[in-house]
């Protein structure tokens, strides 16, 4: 588990949202093969926030590093069953709530 921290003035803070980290701490940073660390959602307070880990295993699209990940932050912006942004991208969230219909219904 990744947890991330803002120094500032001695004091410590969760990172803001869209902060992402994609060198240094990640295992594969290649054009094709890369990972990176996002903070998407706005943290509380009291507690540490809790950044998501995204592993694009084959990039074939024409969309750079960057643009992924800027695209990735955006769709945490998209989902409808909550006013503000959510962890993880609405596609991902969908997906999810998808399965669980599905596993409840026996499909």
């Amino acid at each position: 588990m990744i947890r991330f921290f803002e120094y500032k003035n001695s004091d410590t803070f969760n990172p803001g949202p869209g902060t992402c980290v994609d060198n240094v701490i990640v295992q594969k940073d290649g054009p094709r093969l890369f990972e990176f660390v996002m903070v998407s959602n706005n943290n509380p307070t009291s507690a540490t926030a809790l950044p998501v880990v995204y592993n694009v295993v084959h990039n074939t699209s024409n969309l750079s590093k960057q643009e992924i990940e800027e695209f990735t932050h955006h769709q945490c912006f998209g989902y409808f069953g909550f006013s503000g942004p959510i962890k993880t991208p609405a596609a991902v969230k969908y997906a999810e709530k998808l399965a669980q219909c599905m596993t409840e219904n026996e499909m």
